[in-house]
């Protein structure tokens, strides 16, 4: 992510319109997952850049950085006036709620494919980040109890393996370095690296591998969620192209809901953003 968002900002850079950028990468207030950045543009006055307005400056960088690889940027103006209440990628923020998350999760997708072919609208994006992996680990007792070991004891080494384990500090005049305990990097490339795991048994036995008496399996997770009330919510943003109206904007929305036969139990919403800073982009790596 670091090294993708380097690369991008590089080509934003040699605009002859930005003066500086500033680059964020990492979970903060604002971005609540590690594949997402943020980067300040700073342009130049309007009499330098040759009377070029900041929606065209973004509408320029936007063809430059179209093929890409591995990461997109999406960009906005700032606002004089800001009425929203949370950040968004884009201007305008639409939510999709339902108190099932299952139907939720199927419906979603399918309407912002389709709001991705309205002419009224652009840069539809989800901010649904349900793709990665989770390893859920269950311990047969019945097997353990036989060989002599500790549920507690499995659940110690893992945290000394994968959990980072902090287990003295460093201390010189200028500074303070943590030591942290952990497997090597090639020995932790996936939820098989389990396997590999021993642990002693009570009463001084032989260490005994983690394979027999535990047993993993991997599921999607859900990386970010919100809630709307007592429902889950999954918002996405997006941007009304420069010649169309919001009301236009806002028929198109409703016409798709209706075009893809949405049911009733999922419900809809208009929704504000906050811009926090001026020239605020959002990068994503993919």
């Amino acid at each position: 992510m670091a090294q993708r968002q380097q690369a991008l900002s590089e080509v934003v850079l040699k605009d002859p319109a930005v003066a500086s950028l500033s680059s964020f990468i990492g979970v903060d207030g604002v971005n609540t997952t590690l594949n997402s950045g943020r980067v300040l543009i700073n342009l130049k006055p309007l009499s330098e850049r040759g009377g070029v307005t900041a929606t065209e400056v973004i509408r320029l960088l936007q063809q430059r950085l179209a093929s890409f690889e591995g990461i997109v940027l999406y960009m906005q103006p700032v606002q004089d006036l800001t009425i929203e209440d949370q950040v968004s990628r884009t201007q305008y923020q639409f939510s999709v709620s339902d108190a099932d998350p299952v139907e939720l999760g199927q419906w979603v997708p399918r309407l912002v494919e389709r709001l991705r072919g309205v002419p009224q609208l652009a840069d539809v994006v989800s901010d649904i980040q349900d793709e990665g992996l989770q390893a859920y680990v269950e311990i047969d007792r019945a097997t353990a109890g036989r060989l002599g070991l500790r549920p507690h004891r499995s659940t110690t080494r893992s945290t000394n393996a994968f959990g980072q384990r902090l287990i003295s500090t460093i201390y010189t005049q200028t500074s303070q370095y943590r030591v942290v305990l952990e497997v090597k990097p090639e020995f932790k490339v996936g939820p098989a690296s389990l396997e590999d795991i021993y642990i002693g048994a009570t009463g001084g036995g032989a260490p005994v591998n983690f394979r027999p008496w535990r047993v993993w399996s991997k599921s999607p997770p859900n990386c970010k969620s919100a809630t709307w009330g007592s429902f889950r919510r999954r918002p996405f943003p997006s941007t009304w192209r420069p010649r169309a109206s919001l009301g236009e904007a806002v028929d198109a929305i409703r016409a798709a809901e209706q075009e893809i036969a949405m049911p009733l139990s999922v419900q809809t919403r208009f929704q504000a953003r906050r811009s926090r800073s001026r020239g605020r982009s959002t990068t994503r790596c993919s």
